[in-house]
């Protein structure tokens, strides 16, 4: 008997948790390049699990494992692949508090979902708070500053933004949720960010 849940409708958090570890070891072998496209093609993977899930025909305890499935491929790939690039980019000492910040908010949050059940957010038109995976496109993006930036400035920028974008994590703020064409723009936009991170030198 193997353990855990195998339908079609978990393939792609799994994907998605296994590109992401691969991007944290890329960033702790300093491809900083490697680690963001890793961090992207995770986010378009989480993008696209949901909608797939719901497609395929689960029972109630193949719902619930999803849940937590979700939760934990989120840990992955939004919270550790995020620090791993902090530390690639920042001194030691200056990455430790943002990092700190950062993986205490992006769990409090997917923690909270998972215990009041975050798959009913599937049925409103707002999240509460910013999503853990808008990492996935607001990094790479940030990051896309640093060869425009001198060293010291491009390190205060990425920490202000994962401190701000953090603290949204947790803020009980309305964030519409993307519908129908919104979906295509994000996969567009993560496919110009990719571009840009091959094109640019980071």
């Amino acid at each position: 008997m193997i353990l855990g849940s195998w339908n079609p409708s978990v393939v792609l958090t799994y994907l998605g948790a296994a590109v992401a570890a691969y991007g944290i070891g890329l960033a702790a072998a300093g491809s900083l390049r490697g680690a963001l496209t890793c961090l992207v093609v995770a986010g378009i993977l989480d993008l696209a699990d949901g909608p797939i899930a719901r497609r395929v025909k689960r029972d109630d305890k193949a719902k619930r494992f999803g849940v937590v499935l979700d939760t934990v491929a989120d840990v992955v790939s939004f919270v550790a692949l995020p620090v791993a690039v902090l530390f690639a980019v920042l001194p030691l000492g200056a990455a430790a508090l943002p990092a700190a910040i950062w993986v205490v908010a992006g769990l409090a949050r997917l923690a909270h979902f998972t215990a009041n059940d975050a798959d009913a957010e599937g049925a409103v038109s707002h999240y509460r708070g910013v999503p853990v995976t808008y990492a996935a496109l607001v990094i790479p993006l940030v990051c896309l500053t640093k060869p425009l930036l001198p060293g010291v400035a491009f390190q205060s920028v990425i920490t202000v933004a994962m401190a701000a974008l953090a603290a949204l994590f947790v803020l009980d703020v309305k964030v519409p949720k993307p519908r129908g064409i919104a979906y295509a723009g994000f996969g567009l936009l993560a496919v110009i960010v990719v571009a840009l991170l091959w094109i640019v030198r980071l």
